[in-house]
């Protein structure tokens, strides 16, 4: 079920907390598992605004009728009732000028500071909340992608039983609408590989995975020539958005 995106500029105000499960979390600085829990200090501010955002969403949704494209992946909204707050992670952004000049994907991204936080029922993947930095406080400011959710799910599922578990990073280019999940081995130096969402398929003209189908991981020498040609279309273009 393809689930429409919904904005939630206004900041949002919620008296309870949803019940959640201790989850991995697919950001990390250089160096550190990306499945390694956030410390208190990082996370907890913004898993706490995910989990405000959700209850007061789900209880506003819960008053309306179901619509036929709803914002989360749900057959009715009365479902969000068991919705939980599972993985979460950074959006990190390609600097579209840094790559371009020559550098490596991984050299040439840097932190948006935005979260997002796959939402689930009863353990499915349903959709994503966003949070992000608003007046000094941490809110949820959009919500929907189930597709994209599910992809995450898969991801972070496969990669997360190697032993010890692969630094995954999600990656994000606006001029080329494209994401990315990069991952990275344990190891001594290792290379990195990118296993692109749909979005980035279709950038690199890749035939559609189904859903519950992690894409193959690519070599950087695979992605980036595309990826620079599409932030070249990207940049000549009047306007662009993500």
């Amino acid at each position: 079920m393809r689930a429409r995106s919904f904005a939630l500029w206004p900041a949002m105000m919620a008296t309870m907390l949803c019940t959640t499960l201790t989850q991995p979390v697919m950001s990390a600085p250089a160096g550190n598992d990306a499945l390694d829990a956030m410390n208190a200090a990082q996370g907890t501010a913004q898993r706490h605004a995910a989990e405000r955002g959700l209850f007061d969403l789900g209880n506003r949704l819960m008053a309306l009728p179901n619509p036929a494209t709803p914002i989360f992946a749900v057959s009715d909204y009365r479902e969000l009732r068991r919705a939980r707050i599972g993985v979460g992670f950074e959006v990190n952004l390609i600097d579209p000028q840094a790559l371009l000049s020559g550098n490596s994907i991984g050299a040439s991204t840097y932190p948006s500071n935005e979260w997002r936080f796959v939402v689930t029922v009863d353990n499915q993947a349903v959709g994503l909340v966003t949070v992000a930095p608003l007046h000094g406080q941490w809110k949820m400011v959009s919500a929907g992608a189930s597709e994209m959710a599910q992809e995450i799910s898969h991801i972070v599922s496969q990669y997360s039983r190697q032993d010890p578990a692969a630094r995954l990073r999600f990656l994000r280019s606006q001029q080329s609408v494209a994401d990315l999940v990069e991952v990275t081995s344990a190891g001594k130096n290792p290379a990195p590989r990118y296993v692109p969402l749909l979005s980035a398929r279709i950038m690199l003209k890749q035939s559609d995975v189904a859903t519950d189908t992690v894409a193959p991981a690519l070599a950087e020498p695979e992605v980036t020539d595309e990826l620079r040609a599409s932030i070249q279309r990207g940049l000549g273009a009047h306007s662009f958005t993500h």
